[in-house]
This record gives structure tokens, sequence and C-alpha cells, in this order.
């Protein structure tokens, strides 16, 4: 009965222990450590990466701290409390020194804080290592030499593929690989080949009607020595390979994570079948198989690729005749760059207008364009351009930087307008940013009401006061002159009526009187003894018809004319003519009995008067 109480009271402090240490165990953080270099010809600095995960369901009750190999805490990681599932990374260097690559490791220290089975928190400290190998100085370098494809038509692409890995433990440098002549007549570099790494170089040659030999030379350098490393013959065989391979990509590359559509091509130039063809590649392994391309005929497949790196693709192809006759060829290389996204170019560009509505077309519009830059890396030679027509230039735009322009743009039509921005990606493409849409409308001008207009007075004009009495009296004789011109005036007017009217009377008189009016003419005689009726005769006294011709002219402009008799009577006159005329035949206008013509006394005969004209004068 003791015995089994003593064995029960034992199996629950071993319980109690076992549990004790489990929940410890449970609180102690994972801790992963990465080195740059692991194989080391001697002392040097390398990259340390330390990162610390609690894997526990609960946080931490403390913080934790990290120390280097010589003690020292590491300021950059801090004393964080982690939280269940976190996990605090850090990233330094250090110098690996001769004692540490003697011992073979590199240790480091954690501290944090759990809590015991009472519930007391306490600190504890682990070290963690890291294994590191030292190894001769002398470099140690594997070539390798890939020929796709061995057996290559006349003008098809020939691919001589040297890989050179350096599996040793120092770094080399000057990498140069000599080929034939036959190959290439320059020679392939590589600058630096790290401990543990490895590149390549590929050279192309265009297969002859002839085959081919390569050889190679490579030479390095480590620790100050030039070393050689030689690659023997290899024949590229020249044959009328009848199955003709290629290869496309529909971009250049991309991000990480982006896919690749690759096309490939097969044509049979043939007169016999391929049968089992088989596709493959040295970076993807087998693509295609089981293939079949007949006489005469083409087959087309196509594969995505996810980028994953940047690489170099060349699908090898072989096949067999249904007679077991082998064929082989390749297709041409086609690279495959993996960008940084981080360094990819983001442009934003955004328009504006200085009015969004035009009255009449074509218009006048004023553009106000934005280019933001809002990647981490410049963008250089930016195009600003609208409706396919560049618009502006911009060498340059820094990270982060916005740039502007105005442009003044003759608008045709009316609807919407956007300006694109276009620039070189990481791998030599043209990448297009599209801009914001700005509308543009066109509506009939509103029509202004009139209004009724304002009259503006018109400005007084200053007068200056009469500051003399000169002034004034002269202003008043210029007044009376300003009188005595229109009084004038009207006299003249007065005058002129007068005489119209005379001239009118006159007339009117001259008609009445019929050969009265012969005074007006300038020549000629008027002769006055033509018929003249009794009524209207006048006989002259005797004193005055003698000689009347005898000069005449020195009469005239000597002698005053005669004043007129005086006015008699229509009987007295008759009784006057009979008594001077008693045979002469004059009609009386009274009784209408007529007598006969009688000669007038006179020279002529006649009685003329003659009228004073201008050549008398």
């Amino acid at each position: 009965m003791k015995q089994r109480i003593l064995f029960c009271l034992s199996l629950a402090l071993l319980l109690t222990v076992l549990l004790c240490g489990t929940a410890f165990a449970a609180n102690i953080p994972a801790v992963d450590m990465q080195l740059s270099e692991t194989r080391l010809s001697g002392p040097k600095e390398i990259t340390v990466t330390v990162s610390v995960t609690n894997t526990a369901d609960t946080d931490m009750p403390g913080p934790i701290a990290l120390y280097d190999p010589e003690g020292r805490r590491i300021e950059d990681f801090g004393t964080p409390t982690l939280s269940a599932g976190a996990t605090k990374s850090w990233t330094g260097t250090w110098f690996v020194t001769e004692e540490q690559l003697s011992e073979g490791r590199i240790a480091y220290a954690l501290a944090y804080t759990i809590a015991d089975d009472t519930g007391v928190l306490i600190t504890k400290t682990t070290t963690f290592y890291k294994s590191i190998v030292k190894v001769g100085e002398a470099p140690e370098v594997l070539v390798t030499r890939t020929i796709t494809p061995s057996t290559a038509r006349n003008g098809q692409k020939v691919s001589v593929i040297y890989e050179i890995s350096n599996i040793g433990g120092v770094d080399v440098t000057d990498v140069t690989i000599k080929e034939s002549s036959a190959v290439s007549v320059s020679d392939g570099k590589i600058a630096l080949i790290r401990a543990g790494e490895k590149a390549t170089h590929t050279f192309t040659v265009t297969m002859k009607k002839k085959s081919l030999i390569s050889q190679a030379t490579v030479s390095y350098q480590a620790g100050g020595k030039t070393y050689t490393e030689s690659v023997g013959e290899a024949t590229i065989k020249y044959g009328d390979v009848k199955l003709e391979a290629g290869l496309k990509a529909d971009k250049k590359g991309g991000s990480v994570g982006e896919t690749v559509k690759l096309t490939l091509t097969l044509k049979n130039t043939g007169k016999v079948d391929y049968q089992n063809v088989t596709v493959t590649d040295p970076l993807l392994g087998t693509v295609f198989t089981g293939l079949t391309i007949e006489a005469g005929k083409s087959v087309t497949q196509e594969k995505e690729l996810t980028i994953t790196q940047s690489c170099d693709l060349q699908f090898t192809v072989s096949g067999a005749t249904a007679s077991g006759d082998t064929i082989e060829t390749a297709t041409e290389r086609v690279s495959i760059v993996a960008v940084d996204p981080a360094k990819e170019v983001g442009l934003t560009v955004y328009a504006e207008v200085d009015k969004a509505t035009v009255y009449t077309l074509p218009a006048i519009v004023k553009f106000t364009v934005h280019v933001t830059n809002n990647s981490v890396v410049d963008a250089k030679d930016v195009t600003v351009s609208a409706s396919g027509i560049d618009m502006y230039s911009f060498s340059q735009i820094s990270a982060g930087e916005t740039v502007s322009f105005v442009r003044d743009v003759l608008v045709s039509v009316t609807g919407k307008f956007r300006f694109d921005a276009r620039t070189s990606n990481q791998l030599g493409e043209s990448t297009s940013f599209l801009g914001n849409e700005v509308p543009i409308s066109l509506s009939q001008p509103t029509v202004t009401p009139s209004q009724v207009p304002i009259a503006t007075p018109a400005r007084p004009m200053l007068e200056q006061a009469p500051t003399s009495v000169e002034t004034t009296v002269w202003d008043s004789a210029k007044q009376v002159l300003d009188i005595g011109k229109w009084v004038l005036a009207g006299l003249s007017g007065v005058c002129a009526l007068l005489i119209v009217v005379g001239i009118i009377g006159r007339s009117a008189n001259a008609a009445k009187s019929g050969n009265a009016a012969d005074h007006l003419e300038r020549d000629g005689y008027s002769d006055y003894l033509q018929a003249v009726p009794a009524k209207k005769r006048r006989i002259l006294p005797e004193s005055e018809t003698a000689d009347d011709t005898a000069d005449s002219a020195e009469s005239e402009e000597t002698q005053p004319i005669p004043a007129p008799a005086p006015a008699q009577s229509e009987p007295d006159m008759q009784e006057a003519m009979n008594e001077l005329y008693p045979d002469a035949n004059v009609q009386d206008e009274l009784t209408g009995k007529v007598n006969a013509p009688v000669e007038l006394p006179g020279t002529d005969s006649t009685y003329r008067r003659r009228r004073r004209t201008s050549a008398d004068e």
C-alpha cells in the first residue's frame, strides 16, 4: 500500500515537472540566422540576418534583446515585446575573425523574459550558432559549354553557351572567354563571379554550308594571380534540317509574378512526317511532348510563363521519322527580363481648361496640363500628347515632382479631350499613362436685353470772365457787325425780288407793245413808217424834219434827244396829218378809209431813225 502511494506521488511530481518544462519551452522564442557567406578563405566582413519569432499562443511577458558575438547589445534591434506569432528581424554586418574561422562558427545571443511556475518573471539567455568553413586561397572554377543546336542548316543561328561556376572559396574577377574565330572574333567578358555563384556568356553564330569548330580558353584572376582553363574542341555540324522552329514572346518581360505568353512555331519543310516531337529548355525542362508535324505543314504551340527571374530561353526540338531517322533543331534565344516593381515609373496626368463652353467653332481654348511623377525613380524623356499629336516634352521628371505647361488649342469640334504621357520602362518599351477627360461643349450665346441709353451730359466749359474794357467793346462791336450782316442780307434779298418783278413786268409790256421791244436788239434798224396806224403815229414839227439825216452820227453824240411832244388826242392828230400830207394814203381808224401812199420828204424818201449801237460808241 505504501509503495503504491509513493509511486503515485512520484508520478504526480514528474507530471508537474514535465508540464512546467513544457510551459517554459512554449515561451522560448525561435531564432533563425543567415550569413551572406559561409565559405571563407580568411578574415572577411559578411552580412548577418537574424529573425526572432514568438511561436507560443500567448504574448511574451517581457522584452527581448539581441547580442553580437562579443557580447554587446545590438541597439538597432531594440527591446521589443513580441505578441503571439510575431517576428522581429535585424540585418547587419560582422567582420569574421581568424579565431572564428578556426572555431568554425559564429555565435549570437538572445535574452528574453518568461514567467516561472509561480508566475514570477525571470530572464533567460540562449546562444545560437551558424557554421562557417575556411577554404584555401586558390580558386576553383568549373566551365561548361553547351551548343544548341548541334546540327544546323545553312543560315540558322547556333548558340554556344559557356557556364562558369565558382565552386571555390574566393571570388574571381576579369573572366575572359576566347572562342575560335569560326565562332566569334570578339572575346566574352564577365567582370566578377563571387564564391559559390555562377555566370554565363553566350556566343551566337550563323551557320554556313560547312561544319564549324568551337574551342575556347577561359582566363580569370583571383588573389592577384591569373588562372587559365581550356575547353576542348566541339563540332557544330552542318545538315539539311527539314524542321524549322521559331520562338516569340508577347513582351520583353515584366514584374515578378506577371506572365509572358510564348509562341512556338514548328514547320516541316520535308516530305516525311515527324513524330514524337519533344521540346525542351534548360531552364523549363520539358515544355511540349508527343507532337506530330506532318510533311509540308506547320504546328503552333503556346505556353504562359510566370516570371520569377531574368532568363534566356532557347527551345530544343527533337523528333524522328517513321523509319527511325532522328532530327534535332533549336529556336533562337529569347530573353525575358524580370523588372523590379519598385523601380517602375508611374505618372499621373491632369488637364484643366480656361473655359468648358464655347459659343463659336472653331474656338481657341487654353489647356493647362500637370504631370506628376508618383514613383521612386526619375522619369526620362516624357512626351505629352493629345489625339496623337505631341504637345510637349520633358527631358526628365524627378521622383515626386510635378511639372506643368500651357497650350492654346484651336478646337474645331466639341467633345471630350484627353492628354496622355508616355515614357520608356525598364525594358525599353514605350509605356503610356492616360490623363483625365476634359469635356468642352458648344452653346448659343444668350441675347442681352437692350437697355435705355443713358445720356451723358456735356462736359461743362469754363468761360473766362472779361478782364479788360477793350474785350467788352470788341464783343459789342462784333454783335453789331453780326446784326448789320443779316440786315444787308435781307435788303439784298428784297432788291433781288424787285428786280425779278421789274423784269417780269417789262416782259409783259414788251409783249403788248409789239416792235417797241426792238430796242433790246444790238444790231439793225427799225422802220417807223411801215403801215403805222394813224392812231399810233406821231407827227413831228417841221423844224425837226429838216436835214435830219445830215451829220446823223454827230447829232446823236452831241445833241440831246428832243423831248417828246405833248400827247394829242386822236382827232387833233388826224387833222395835223391831213394838213401836212393832204394826199397821203392813210387809213383812218375811225372811218375805215385808206388814202393813197405818198413819198415822205428826205434824202431817202423814207424816214428812219438809227438806233445807237455799241460800234458807234
